[in-house]
């Protein structure tokens, strides 16, 4: 329908927006735009190409990654170990629950995005703690690719610096989504038919975030961020209702 596919364009370049302006945010804000006009499989199987793209775009742009996967290997070793569980929860399902829990992972995740508190976290607990945030980022990437604002404040408790920041967050997003992508094929996930629309649906990403690099320059960075979770609360609690009624 009509309705679906103009709504779907808009949340496909929304998440642009947020990824080239941000560098995180696009599954965040596109999958539940997508989930309201589509089913939950279909959607997330629609973002793998975005996803996939963007990140390892990231990635490139960050520089050399080696130095990222010999500090963080603990945390990259964990994600496909997590992400296996979370695909796994997302192909057993049904599709109301499916609703509730993508809705309910939007509104947390944009609740301690919107607070981001600063804190810190000492170098002797960076190993044991990468082992947990890896495990549970990639939980989150499997059943609804929303694992950016988890790693992004597990990163920042580290105090990295900008690029480094860059880096981690990249590889971290290019290395998960290639077992993603795998797990979901072997899953029935992603399918097929999925291939012409994942590929379509790089268009208005890719516009997005273009246009997104180009208000870095121009908007106040809070200002879009804040009023981008704001939204995605409200949108993630409308998901969690319909998953409960």
């Amino acid at each position: 329908p009509l309705l679906a596919l103009g709504g779907a364009v808009v949340g496909l370049l929304l998440g642009g927006v947020s990824k080239g302006l941000l560098g995180i945010g696009l599954p965040l804000i596109s999958v539940p735009l997508l989930v309201t006009f589509l089913p939950v499989h279909d959607a997330l199987a629609i973002m793998m190409g975005p996803t996939l793209v963007t990140n390892f775009w990231q990635a490139l742009q960050g520089g050399n990654p080696t130095p990222v996967i010999r500090r963080f290997w603990p945390l990259l070793a964990a994600l496909p170990l997590g992400i296996l569980a979370g695909t796994h929860l997302l192909a057993s399902l049904n599709e109301q629950y499916l609703l509730g829990i993508v809705g309910g992972i939007v509104v947390v995740l944009s609740v301690v995005s919107l607070l981001h508190p600063a804190f810190h976290l000492p170098e002797r607990l960076e190993k044991g703690s990468g082992i947990l945030a890896g495990t549970a980022a990639g939980v989150l990437l499997g059943v609804a690719l929303h694992m950016g604002p988890l790693l992004a404040l597990y990163f920042v408790s580290l105090r990295l610096a900008k690029d480094e920041f860059v880096r981690a967050l990249g590889t971290a997003f290019a290395f998960g989504v290639l077992f993603t992508i795998t797990f979901y094929i072997a899953y029935g996930i992603f399918e097929a038919r999925h291939i012409v629309p994942t590929l379509v649906a790089l268009i208005p990403v890719v516009i997005g975030n273009w246009v997104g690099q180009k208000l870095r320059l121009h908007v106040p960075e809070a200002t879009f961020r804040k009023g981008m979770f704001i939204a995605l609360i409200v949108i993630g609690a409308n998901l969690v209702r319909r998953g409960l009624m």
